[in-house]
């Protein structure tokens, strides 16, 4: 059951968060890396945000999705770093690592008790995921919505 309840978690994190402001409605949106303040709304870029899940009705949300994205980023540079420049995929016969959410905690845990990490999130061995973690913790947390 805890299992399940886990995810159930996880497959909340994997809905899409799109909304689309009716025309002359206030909406945030981000643009490279910072949320652009309260625009009307009715532009020719319209499509373009709402597909790629960057408009948000409040500045709150708009900011809280974008330190997610900045989050995930840079844990996907210390993981490629961490494993010696690459991205680490399927290895029945590999024991690597995944940093995830144990009992309300940040742990690392053998990826062959898990299986359902992108391949970006696996780190080489144990050492090395405990480093990850310790040195990324908060982007972890930010991450997992700690």
């Amino acid at each position: 059951e805890q299992e399940l309840n886990w995810l159930k978690e996880q497959a909340k994190n994997c809905k899409p968060k799109y909304w689309k402001p009716k025309n002359g409605e206030k909406a945030w949106y981000i643009h490279d890396s910072y949320v652009k303040s309260d625009v009307t709304w009715g532009t020719k870029v319209d499509k373009r945000l709402i597909t790629r899940g960057d408009v948000f009705k409040t500045r709150e949300e708009a900011e809280k999705e974008l330190e997610l994205r900045l989050a995930t980023q840079r844990l996907k540079e210390a993981i490629w770093e961490a494993n010696g420049g690459e991205f680490i995929g399927y290895n029945a016969n590999a024991l690597n690592y995944a940093i995830i959410v144990y009992e309300g905690s940040l742990r690392p845990m053998p990826w062959a008790i898990i299986k359902c990490f992108q391949n970006w999130m696996y780190i080489k061995d144990e050492e090395t995921a405990e480093k990850v973690l310790e040195e990324n913790r908060r982007d972890f947390e930010i991450y997992y919505g700690l």
